[in-house]
C-alpha cells in the first residue's frame, strides 16, 4: 500500500475517547498542536542529527516555540545530541523499571545488565543518568497485562525523583484509579492510549501539569483497543506515533 492508501483506509477502533482516528504526518500533527495551543512531544524511534533537525524545522514552520516542545525518547543518542543542539528544549528519558523475583531492579536508564539491589540504589542511578544527560525528567512505567505486572514504578521512586527536581510522567495510565494513585505520588503527566479515563483522572487534580502549565495528559495516537479493557489496564500496545499531543 502507498502512504496515501494507508491514510485513506486506516482508521482506529473507537475506544476510550478515540473515534475514527486517522494516520497523520508529523507536519499535520504539529499544525494540530499549534491550533490547540498545547505542547508537543517528539518521540524519536529512530535517530540521526539530520532527522532531528528536520523535525525541528517542521516545528518552526508550524510556529511552535521551543518552550512548547519536549523530546521524550528511548534513544540515548537522541538525548545526547539534543543536549547540545537544542539545550533549551525539555528532554525526558523513556524508562522501564523491572523488579526481579529476588527483589532487585533493572532499568534501561542505567548500566546495561546491572541489577540494583535496592530502590535507593536504583534512585541514585536514575539521578546519575539525569545529570549525565541533563534531563528534565523521566517517563516511568506502570504496565499490567492480563493481571500480571510487567513494569511498575513505586511511590518511593516517584517521590524521590520529584524531590530531586525531576519532571515525571507515567506510562500507561488507562484508568482513573491508576491515575489517581500516581497523582497522589506527585506525577506531572500521564501517557495514555485510552484518553477518556486518563483525562478523568487528570481533571481531579489542579496540580497535574506539563511544563508551561499545560494539561498533563499525553494522548498516544493509536488504536487503544487493549489498554481500555479493565482486565488489561496499563497495556498500552498502540501504533507508534510520530508525535504525541499534550
Amino acid at each position: 500500500l502507498t502512504l496515501a492508501e494507508i491514510r485513506e483506509r486506516g482508521r482506529c477502533r473507537p475506544r476510550g475517547g478515540y473515534t475514527n482516528e486517522t494516520i497523520v504526518t508529523l507536519a499535520e500533527a504539529l499544525e494540530y498542536g499549534k491550533r490547540t495551543k498545547k505542547g508537543v512531544w517528539l518521540d524519536f524511534k529512530d535517530f540521526s542529527p539530520a532527522l532531528m533537525k528536520k523535525a525541528f524545522d517542521l516545528c518552526e514552520a508550524a510556529g511552535l516555540p521551543h518552550d512548547r516542545i519536549m523530546i521524550a525518547t528511548w534513544t540515548k543518542p537522541a538525548l545526547k545530541h539534543a543536549m547540545t543542539a537544542y539545550p533549551d528544549v525539555a528532554r525526558v528519558a523513556h524508562t522501564f523499571i523491572r523488579q526481579s523475583p529476588d527483589g532487585g531492579f533493572t532499568t534501561n536508564s542505567g548500566e546495561k545488565d546491572r541489577v540494583y539491589a535496592t530502590e535507593d540504589e536504583l534512585i541514585a542511578e536514575l539521578l546519575r543518568h539525569r545529570d549525565e544527560l541533563k534531563l528534565t525528567g523521566f517517563n516511568l512505567p506502570h504496565v499490567v497485562r492480563r493481571g500480571k505486572v510487567i513494569y511498575h514504578t513505586t511511590e518511593k521512586v516517584v517521590r524521590a525523583l520529584k524531590a530531586a527536581g525531576c519532571w515525571i510522567s507515567i506510562w500507561f495510565v488507562n484508568d482513573p484509579e491508576t491515575g489517581e494513585l500516581y497523582r497522589r505520588f506527585g506525577a506531572d503527566n500521564f501517557v495514555t492510549s485510552c484518553a477518556d479515563p486518563a483525562c478523568e483522572a487528570a481533571a481531579r487534580s489542579r496540580t497535574l501539569r506539563t511544563p508551561g502549565q499545560l494539561r498533563g495528559v499525553s494522548r498516544q495516537y493509536g488504536r487503544g483497543d487493549r489498554g481500555c479493557d479493565p482486565s488489561r489496564r496499563g497495556d498500552g500496545r498502540v501504533r507508534r506515533p510520530a508525535v504525541q499531543e499534550r
